[in-house]
C-alpha cells in the first residue's frame, strides 16, 4: 500500500495529481496540501525546475517523496527506462524509482535532500558498473553525487543501449515479459 490505499488507487491519484501540475505548476515553495480520497493529505512544495518539468518534495504521513512531473519537451520513457534499468542493477549512486506512469508523465521517487550520502548506500555505483549518461555530471543530475536526473541517453559498458537492447536487458532482468 501507499499513502494508506492500494497502489493501483496510488497511481490513479498521482495521474491526477501530475494532471493538475501539468496545467498550473506550483510557482513557489510554498507547501501546497492536497486532501486525498482516502482523509488523509499529501503535501508537495517546488523543490526544483528544470527544462523538462518540475520536481516536487511530497510527503505523505512519515514519508517523503521526489515527485517528477514531466512537460511535453521531456521523455519520461527513456527517463522510466534509464531509472529501471538502474534500480534493477542496484545502482548506489541513483535515487530510487518508486512507481511511475510515463504515459501520465510523472515519476515518484526516493527524494535525495542535502543530508543524503552516498556512503552507506547499497550496491555499486555507476562508474564500478561502467555506465555513463551523456550528461551525468552536469550539475543540476545529481545530488550528493547521487543521480536524480535519468533523461538522456545510458551508455551501458559496450556501447549506447538502443531500445531493442533495453527491452532485452529488461526481460533479463525479469521486468519486462
Amino acid at each position: 500500500q501507499w499513502f494508506g490505499v492500494s497502489v493501483e488507487d496510488t497511481r490513479k491519484l498521482l495521474d491526477e495529481l501530475a494532471g493538475i501540475l501539468k496545467g498550473k505548476p506550483l510557482k513557489n515553495k510554498t507547501p501546497v496540501k492536497f486532501g486525498l480520497p482516502n482523509g488523509k493529505d499529501v503535501v508537495l512544495k517546488l523543490a526544483g525546475r528544470g527544462e523538462d518539468g518540475h520536481v516536487y518534495r511530497m510527503n505523505a504521513g512519515d514519508a517523503t517523496f521526489a515527485f517528477k512531473v514531466l512537460n511535453r519537451d521531456g521523455n519520461p520513457f527513456e527517463e522510466v527506462a534509464n531509472a529501471a534499468y538502474l534500480n534493477a542493477r542496484q545502482t548506489k549512486d541513483a535515487a530510487t524509482l518508486y512507481l511511475a506512469n510515463p504515459s501520465k508523465r510523472w515519476l515518484l521517487m526516493e527524494f535525495i535532500g542535502p543530508n543524503t550520502r552516498l556512503a552507506g548506500r547499497p550496491g555499486r555505483t555507476m562508474e564500478q558498473q561502467g555506465f555513463e549518461t551523456n550528461d551525468d555530471f552536469y550539475e543540476p543530475n545529481r545530488i550528493n553525487d547521487i543521480l536524480v536526473d535519468f533523461g538522456g541517453e545510458l551508455c551501458v559498458p559496450r556501447g549506447y543501449m538502443d531500445w531493442a537492447t533495453f527491452e532485452q536487458k529488461l526481460r533479463q532482468l525479469g521486468l519486462m515479459r
